[in-house]
């Protein structure tokens, strides 16, 4: 039931951010009540989004290549993510272009667990800060929130499952799973680039409002996209 899995759900998250609130760095500790519930709807966004051949699997490599190459990575949190990303390099031939594997609950729980730990540890030793954390993250993001913003103001329940997210209509419109996982990538890819190259050109103080511009950006070509997919839709029927 959705409430004996919340219950399982928060326990497992509660063991991800204990270490937080011992390590000896203190950029997380003591927020207990902001992380618990941002990591649990987390979780739950990238469950909710894996229901197209690699899309997960391959948000959680790049998000991880990322991580792994962050300059001034501490050496264990390099070599987590770098096996993290290896994992889904393997699994990923399995999963597409045509999936003889999937990842199901466990898989997507898994992965979404795996990425926010890292992305948590490296904010926490200060390698990367929040909006470059929600800058790689964001393409998922924007989707599963935009869905979830639309299906509540339709009074609509928002556990129960559904086939509202974006890459769901994309899919259901004939774009084969495989180019959905890729134009995903590709927008993550840009994310990625664009909290490098501040990085590199020392522009950390434009980066709040280049992740609040790229949201929105996101946000309008989610809203766009889906109204131009329903549209062809309506158009075929009639």
């Amino acid at each position: 039931s959705p409430l004996a899995k919340f219950a399982v759900q928060l326990f497992a998250v509660a063991l991800i951010l204990w270490p937080l609130q011992v390590l000896p760095a203190e950029s997380l500790a003591g927020h207990w009540l902001l992380l618990l519930p941002a990591v649990i709807l987390w979780v739950n966004i990238w469950n909710f989004m894996d229901g197209s051949h690699g899309l997960i699997a391959m948000q959680a490599l790049l998000i991880a290549l990322a991580v792994c190459l962050l300059p001034g990575q501490t050496p264990a949190l390099r070599l987590a993510a770098l096996a993290l990303a290896g994992a889904c390099l393997g699994f990923l031939p399995f999963n597409l272009p045509e999936a003889r594997l999937f990842l199901g609950d466990v898989g997507s729980h898994a992965l979404a667990a795996a990425v926010i730990g890292l992305l948590l540890a490296s904010v926490h030793y200060r390698t990367l800060s929040l909006p470059e954390a929600l800058m790689l993250s964001s393409v998922l993001l924007v989707d599963a929130l935009s869905t979830l913003v639309r299906r509540l103001f339709a009074g609509k329940k928002l556990w129960r499952a559904h086939r509202e997210h974006l890459y769901q209509f994309a899919v259901r419109r004939g774009f084969a799973p495989w180019r959905v996982c890729v134009a995903y990538g590709a927008l993550t890819v840009v994310a990625i680039l664009f909290v490098f190259g501040c990085r590199q050109a020392g522009a950390g103080d434009v980066l709040a409002a280049g992740v609040a511009g790229w949201g929105m950006l996101l946000a309008v070509g989610h809203a766009l996209v889906r109204r131009r997919l329903l549209d062809r839709h309506r158009a075929e029927r009639a």
